[in-house]
């Protein structure tokens, strides 16, 4: 008798053992999607397109919404499969946070890849308020993000819920009659205006759909190539699993710059670049780790003289050592000694 059969006769119950187990495996599958993964998709779905989620609601940002849901569950599975399995190469501390990560970064691609032109408007105006130090951009306790002046943070929130057609008109007037993707003085001076005219604090994406209306933002099939290929998806993309990991890794770097003394946080922030040599900072407000005027307050700067020099960052270490009254290699210096007291934190 070889030893296959000895060791059937031996475990008789092993078969059932196995199939029970695979059917607790799916039965807590199936727990986790329903209890766990479902609530927070639908939450982040219904704030990003207003949607209902019902299958009879054919309105457009609806049907987005659905197709969005779909891709969101697509990607989890595995994870949500090894959770359910109580192991796996990926070791989540967060399962909620990663899952909200996850729908979060699904919204953006298909924004991204659908709504080009919309997106960039709502990049800027973003950037726009960030910039501003007199407004804010903020999260509701419903988890609504609400922009407004910054003085109203404080305030009970009661987000308007429709534009009066006479602020539309206003904002129409200071367009000029310009239609499409506006430069950042033309976008800058709406925004004013809104809040001039509105200062009531408002859903995020009522502003922006507010003024992409007025711009006449459209998106058309006849988007030039160019933007297709600046906005479409590639398939070289980072997975959400490495950008959840990413994002947590700056989270991290950021916690850990706070701790540094001001000077060699200037010495390291002013000059941090990405690999191809652009302005690294902007990914913690681009990430939502930290806002502008955090990162001015980081840096002891006004947001008024952060602005002066945001669109020449990365600085030169000579430009720094004049900001900070030092020599260059002082600033070198400085920095060298905060690597290595970050390069430490991480071991």
């Amino acid at each position: 008798m070889n030893d296959h059969s000895h060791s059937s006769m031996d475990n008789p119950l092993s078969d059932r053992d196995e199939k029970q187990e695979v059917t607790a495996a799916g039965a807590e599958l199936e727990r986790l999607v329903r209890e766990v993964a479902d609530p927070i998709i639908s939450f982040v779905l219904r704030r990003q397109f207003h949607a209902s989620l019902r299958s009879d609601d054919f309105s457009g940002a609806n049907q987005d919404a659905l197709e969005v849901a779909s891709e969101i569950r697509i990607r989890l599975l595995p994870r949500l499969r090894e959770a359910a399995n109580g192991g796996g190469r990926l070791e989540i501390e967060n399962l909620p946070a990663y899952i909200r990560s996850a729908a979060a970064n699904a919204c953006h691609d298909f924004l991204r890849k659908r709504y080009p032109r919309r997106l960039r408007l709502s990049n800027r105006i973003r950037y726009i308020i960030g910039k501003s130090g007199r407004f804010a951009i903020w999260h509701s306790k419903e988890g609504d993000l609400i922009c407004g002046k910054a003085d109203s943070q404080s305030d009970p929130v009661e987000t308007t819920a429709l534009i009066p057609e006479d602020l539309a008109s206003a904002l129409a007037e200071i367009a000029g009659g310009y239609s499409g993707f506006a430069g950042p003085a033309k976008v800058r001076a709406l925004v004013d205006g809104f809040f001039e005219a509105h200062p009531q604090p408002v859903l995020f994406s009522l502003l922006v759909s507010t003024l992409a209306d007025v711009l006449q933002v459209n998106e058309s099939d006849q988007i030039s190539r160019a933007e297709q290929v600046e906005y479409e998806i590639r398939d070289e993309s980072p997975d959400v699993e490495s950008r959840y990991q990413d994002r947590m890794e700056l989270v991290r770097l950021w916690e850990d710059l706070e701790t540094l003394p001001v000077r060699h946080r200037t010495a390291v922030l002013l000059n941090l670049r990405t690999d191809n040599g652009d302005n690294a900072l902007t990914l913690f407000p681009a990430l939502g780790i930290v806002t502008i005027a955090g990162i001015a307050e980081s840096l002891e700067l006004s947001p008024d003289e952060l602005a002066e020099i945001w669109d020449r960052l990365p600085l030169d270490d000579l430009t720094i050592a004049e900001k900070l009254g030092l020599t260059r290699q002082q600033v070198i210096n400085l920095r060298q000694s905060a690597r290595a007291f970050l390069k430490r934190r991480r071991v």
